[in-house]
C-alpha cells in the first residue's frame, strides 16, 4: 500500500529547491530526484496530484507536470490515471545531467569500501581519509611507559587547540626561527581546509 505525502510536506522538504540559473520544471525534478535517491522519498510514496503541488510550491501546474515527466523518464516514478504519481519500488536509477548522461556517484556507493591497504603505505583510504599504520606507530607504543600511556588516555582525546604538547613544540620551533612565540598563540587545526576557514572569518 502506497504511503500518500501532502503537498504542503513535500513543499517542506524540497527547500529552497530554485537556482534560478535553469528552468523551473528542471530545477524541481533535480530537487525531487535528490529526494528519491537519498531515500527521503521512499518507494511507493505516492506524490501529490500536480495542481495541487502546484499551489503548495505556487508554480504552474504545468511546472510540475513537467518535473513529473523528468523522473517518469529516468524511471524514478510511476503514473497511472486515476491512481496518481508513486516513487517506483525499484528506483535506483542514477542522476543524469540536463542531457540525460549518468553520474558514476550512485555506482560507487556500492563498491566495497576503499581502505587502507598495509602493503600499499602511501595509498590513502577515500571513505575514511586513512592511511596504513605504520611501522613507527608500532615502535612509539611498544617504547611508552605507563605514565606515557596515562597522559594520552586522561581526557577524550579531542582537544580542540591542538594537542598540547604539538602547540609547545611548534611554539619553540618558530622561536628558534626568529618569531617569538607561545604555545596560547598556536592553534592546530584539523586540516587546510579548517584553517583557510579559519582565516576567512578572521578577514
Amino acid at each position: 500500500m502506497s504511503n500518500q505525502i501532502s503537498p504542503v510536506h513535500l513543499a517542506s522538504m524540497l527547500g529552497d529547491w530554485i537556482s534560478r540559473t535553469k528552468a523551473l520544471y528542471r530545477d524541481l525534478a533535480a530537487r525531487l530526484e535528490a529526494l528519491v535517491l537519498e531515500g527521503d522519498l521512499a518507494p511507493d510514496t505516492l506524490l501529490p496530484p500536480e495542481r495541487a503541488l502546484a499551489a503548495a510550491l505556487v508554480v504552474s501546474r504545468t511546472t510540475v507536470a513537467a518535473a513529473y515527466d523528468v523522473l517518469r523518464r529516468k524511471r524514478l516514478v510511476d503514473t497511472r490515471h486515476g491512481s496518481g504519481t508513486w516513487v517506483r519500488a525499484n528506483a535506483t536509477a542514477p542522476a543524469a545531467d540536463s542531457n540525460g548522461r549518468a553520474f558514476p556517484w550512485p555506482n560507487l556507493l556500492r563498491l566495497p569500501p576503499l581502505k587502507s591497504d598495509p602493503t600499499q603505505p602511501d595509498v590513502i583510504g577515500l571513505l575514511s581519509s586513512d592511511v596504513a599504520a605504520s611501522s613507527v606507530l608500532v615502535e612509539v607504543a611498544g617504547s611508552m611507559t605507563q605514565r606515557d600511556w596515562l597522559t594520552v588516555t586522561s581526557d577524550e582525546g579531542y582537544c580542540s587547540a591542538g594537542l598540547s604538547e604539538l602547540r609547545v613544540a611548534i611554539a619553540r620551533d618558530l622561536t628558534a626561527r626568529g618569531l617569538r612565540t607561545s604555545p596560547a598563540e598556536i592553534l592546530v587545526t584539523t586540516g587546510a581546509q579548517q584553517a583557510l576557514h579559519l582565516v576567512s572569518l578572521c578577514s
